[in-house]
């Protein structure tokens, strides 16, 4: 059977991620002129905060509320600065440099890998119908819109919207259900064996693995230049 429809993880895959939540946190509220005695210190209670809020966090997500999760974000924020002994009189001004960082003018925690615009063009030119399917929460529609490529898909389907994530083959079916198309018609590419050829294969799917490093063996490409060869098309 032909395919139709090619869905593709987002991290690591087409979009270079650098957030790293405690870090970053740090670093827009030093921007916003806070004063860490311990940076490490700062870092740690940020992670400990943000981890016992998780599932409260995921919970949330399922509302597909964007206003929603940014209070939940603010309210982290605010507690995380009382904890580590800085004024809450900052939260503002470094809710605003987050969203610039992330999402704005100054983005710098996210970007595409250079050969991602490449492929998904190829892709479009080809006929396929696309959808970004990857673990992320509600922001992934948010990165994907500042990085430039909404147009190119179907659909996009973050996981913590789902309340399932890769490899549960559920999370495949709803992106297979919303382009419309048959699992045996449909290809998944993605850089990590577990979640994205493991579980693609496990629901269904025709799976590619994309390994950059070049050391993924006979069965992956090192650069999304090489998905057309990977699924028997011309260029």
């Amino acid at each position: 059977m032909g395919q139709a429809a090619l869905t593709f993880d987002c991290a690591g895959t087409l979009i270079a991620v650098r957030w790293e939540p405690a870090k970053f946190a740090v670093e827009c509220a030093e921007e916003a002129g806070a004063r860490f005695p311990s940076v490490t210190h700062a870092q740690d209670a940020y992670s400990r905060l943000l981890n016992s809020r998780w599932s409260k966090y995921q919970e949330l997500n399922l509302l597909r509320d964007r206003a929603t999760c940014d209070r939940f974000w603010a309210e982290l924020t605010h507690d995380w600065l009382e904890e580590v002994g800085e004024s809450s009189g900052r939260l503002n001004e470094i809710l605003e440099i987050a969203r610039s960082r992330l999402y704005g003018d100054r983005c710098d925690q996210f970007s595409l890998f250079e050969d991602s615009l490449g492929a998904l063009d190829w892709a479009k030119r080809q006929g396929f119908r696309l959808a970004a399917l990857s673990n992320w929460d509600y922001s992934l529609h948010l990165v994907i819109d500042r990085l430039g490529i909404q147009e190119y898909f179907d659909e996009v389907v973050a996981s913590l919207e789902e309340g399932v994530e890769k490899p549960d083959p559920r999370l495949f079916q709803i992106a297979l259900d919303r382009l419309g198309v048959a699992a045996a018609e449909a290809t998944h590419i993605g850089d990590d064996r577990i979640d994205d050829w493991t579980g693609a294969k496990g629901a269904g799917l025709r799976a590619v693995l994309l390994d950059r490093s070049g050391g993924g063996g006979d069965h992956a490409i090192s650069s999304l230049r090489e998905l057309p060869e990977a699924l028997g098309c011309r260029t």
